[in-house]
């Protein structure tokens, strides 16, 4: 149950302390964007990634990939793209985010992980692959190689979705469908396992930390909600109901916003500073991802069995161009 003490002394040193950023929060290095601005969305028939131009919204390049793919991360510092083909018995595959060519192709050590998402810390250059099969896998970015494996035989069987915060070196795991519905805690410095925590959580679909406040958002695909966690002791702070089948969420560190994708066929924007819902937007299709871009200020919608990306003014909270696929997409993200 919600502690309202703690949450006014939460709200009133970190949220009302925080000046409004001036720019999206980024790793000591680089401190500017790579200026690459390229758009990535998988499509889970083909297996491939195809690459947009955010600049012109045209495509200029292809991952290739030899199996059907289900998790994608972008890392900005490094400019390298990490994709987990599904179906691969025990394969990452590690592309150039300059030349969309495979710099490798690292080999996990388990039969049939399964890949489902992932996740970076950008300060450690660690890779954190959770798996419909309950695992963990820690990938040294630095090498290309598997480091560790955690929490084998702690985790329920599904690991739904992964969320870093690089300042404290945490990873949150939420674990949803079937029998699941856990959040986890992990040490990255000693990869310690905590949890699990329950509360507030049904059927959980996504997890994002906002770094600058170190509270943790969950979606709740079962319960219309997204739940507040502070990110230290994952104490349940608060909830907000958006209702519907809310799914992915992403950060918008200059607009001060969560965006939560939801599976009803609309966007719900989430101030912050508030923590309440400060718009809804109407897409009158079914949502599978969305990618924001917070320095040109462009949102990505991908839906399911659409070829087609709607492009979104941030600002103006509108639909204003449509790039068109060769097929569906499963994810979308984007490297600014």
């Amino acid at each position: 149950m919600k502690d309202g003490r703690r949450w006014i002394v939460l709200y009133n040193n970190v949220i009302n302390g925080l000046s409004r950023p001036t720019s999206p929060l980024l790793p000591t290095t680089p401190t500017v964007p790579t200026g690459l601005n390229k758009v990535y969305t998988l499509m889970p028939t083909t297996g491939n990634t195809s690459v947009f131009a955010g600049h012109t919204e045209t495509r200029v390049g292809t991952l290739p990939a030899t199996f059907l793919s289900r998790a994608i991360a972008v890392d900005p510092v490094r400019n390298v793209v990490y994709v987990a083909p599904g179906e691969a018995p025990n394969m990452i595959s590690v592309y150039s985010a300059e030349t969309e060519k495979v710099i490798k192709h690292i080999t996990v050590k388990s039969l049939f992980p399964s890949p489902e998402a992932i996740a970076l810390n950008l300060k450690t250059n660690r890779v954190y692959i959770g798996t419909l099969t309950g695992q963990l896998f820690v990938i040294n970015g630095h090498t290309f190689t598997q480091e560790k494996l955690i929490g084998k035989g702690q985790f329920p069987c599904r690991l739904t979705a992964l969320a870093v915060n690089a300042k404290s070196n945490v990873v949150y795991v939420v674990s949803g469908g079937g029998l699941s519905n856990e959040l986890n805690i992990v040490n990255g410095s000693t990869n310690e396992v905590l949890g699990p925590f329950t509360e507030g959580l049904a059927n959980p679909s996504d997890v994002l930390v906002d770094e600058r406040t170190n509270l943790v958002y969950v979606s709740n695909y079962d319960g219309g909600t997204v739940s507040i966690y502070d990110g230290d002791s994952l104490e349940f702070l608060d909830e907000i109901l958006v209702g519907g089948s809310p799914k992915q969420m992403e950060l918008d560190p200059v607009g001060n916003a969560v965006y939560v994708t939801n599976g009803d066929g609309y966007i719900t924007v989430l101030d912050v500073v508030t923590n309440t819902i400060a718009n809804t937007v109407t897409t009158r299709r079914t949502l599978v991802s969305v990618a924001l871009n917070p320095y040109t200020r462009r949102a990505y919608l991908a839906y399911k069995n659409r070829k087609f990306v709607d492009v979104m003014d941030m600002d103006q909270q509108q639909v204003i161009r449509v790039m068109p696929l060769e097929a569906h997409s499963l994810r979308i993200i984007t490297l600014p």
